[in-house]
């Protein structure tokens, strides 16, 4: 048995896409019948992480649109495929080719912003309506695919994020750690993210400290993470008068995560925006939750999801409303810290489990030549 994968990217890539793709890789090559995988990354700008036996990280595709669209043409004689997963929909082009060349059943992977209505359709998003099934890390994101794209009849699957719960857990705050980043004795509000994309919450956070009380000087903010907005945080921290109580840590590796985590009393992240995914799963949620964190973000777009999923975050506030967050830090502040009850349904062995029965599922389906693509 032979998979294909056409990746954005994965392992030795950054950020909640490249995690989910390199959990997905790990769980299909943990199939029961023992594929072997073909996996072709677009990007990789870190040295990837050990990886599946059985799992061939194909790099002849770095370096550009031509460079990736040969690799992709170049693995297809060593197939026959017996499915092609296509990991984000601007590979689908490919991704359909290789399908309609190997006639073998495509399953797409969507997250979130790249499945809104787009102002003006590309050959990927005619394209959709021709995959074989569609898997989407939250009900969100497939109603709001369904909105526009003709995809209603395709078979359509639930593989949310998932979380080691083995690599976090509550436990005491590194001393080192605080004394090097001036935080012994204070109650930290935490931040971690790519600092690429200004809606990600840290904005929102720090207009919130303004509306904190005077008498609260314990209260410190770290931001986690590094990237081309950190200048302009600085600055506005500045501007805002807040400086005093924030920290930029900068980028820290996944190793580390976990001892930033538990520096922290409260995680904050209410993003806001056009790109921002207000989803009550994202990675950082999760792994502050598997701390004993608790967790204040955006309050969800979809109201069904509001009640359930979100019912798992300790707050779930309008971003604009800086006077909102500053009330749910100091609610969150005053709670003890625990791994809320749910939160075992996203261990990554069940997300193996439920990536098992979609595989079985794509295999089933009948293969056939792609139609063609209306304009």
């Amino acid at each position: 048995m032979k998979i294909l994968v056409t990746a954005t990217d994965g392992f030795g890539g950054h950020g909640g896409i490249a995690l989910y793709v390199r959990n997905l890789l790990r769980a299909v090559c943990a199939y029961p019948h023992q594929p072997q995988v073909l996996a072709i990354p677009r990007v990789m700008p870190f040295a990837p992480e050990p990886r599946p036996a059985n799992l061939e990280w194909a790099t002849s595709g770095l370096g550009g649109k031509t460079r990736y669209a040969t690799a992709v043409l170049r693995a297809l004689p060593r197939g026959p495929f017996d499915a092609i997963l296509c990991t984000h929909v601007n590979l689908l082009p490919l991704a359909c080719l290789a399908a309609r060349i190997q006639r073998a059943p495509l399953a797409l992977f969507v997250y979130g912003h790249e499945a809104k209505r787009p102002q003006r359709r590309t050959i990927a998003h005619r394209l959709i309506s021709h995959v074989d099934a569609i898997v989407s890390i939250r009900a969100h994101t497939t109603r709001v695919l369904q909105s526009w794209a003709n995809v209603n009849a395709i078979p359509h699957y639930l593989l949310e994020n998932a979380i080691d719960l083995s690599r976090y857990g509550i436990a005491a705050k590194d001393p080192q750690l605080a004394s090097r980043l001036g935080l012994t004795g204070k109650r930290v509000v935490m931040t971690l993210s790519r600092l690429d994309d200004p809606y990600v919450g840290v904005d929102e956070v720090l207009a919130a400290l303004r509306y904190l009380p005077r008498e609260a000087h314990d209260i410190s903010y770290l931001v986690v993470g590094g990237g081309p907005d950190l200048p302009r945080l600085r600055e506005k921290a500045r501007a805002l008068g807040v400086e005093d109580r924030v920290v930029f840590a900068g980028f820290v590796s996944n190793e580390a995560k976990a001892d930033f985590y538990r520096l922290a009393d409260v995680y904050a992240m209410p993003g806001s925006g056009p790109t921002f995914d207000r989803y009550p799963f994202r990675f950082v949620f999760l792994e502050a939750m598997a701390c004993g964190l608790p967790v204040i973000g955006a309050r969800c777009e979809d109201e069904a999801e509001r009640a359930t999923d979100g019912a798992l975050l300790a707050a779930q506030v309008d971003p604009r409303d800086s006077m909102a967050i500053a009330k749910a830090i100091l609610l969150a502040l005053d709670r003890p810290k625990a791994v809320p009850r749910g939160l075992e349904r996203l261990d990554y062995a069940s997300f193996e489990q439920r990536c098992h029965r979609i595989l079985e599922d794509v295999f089933t389906i009948r293969k056939r030549p792609l139609a063609p693509v209306a304009s």
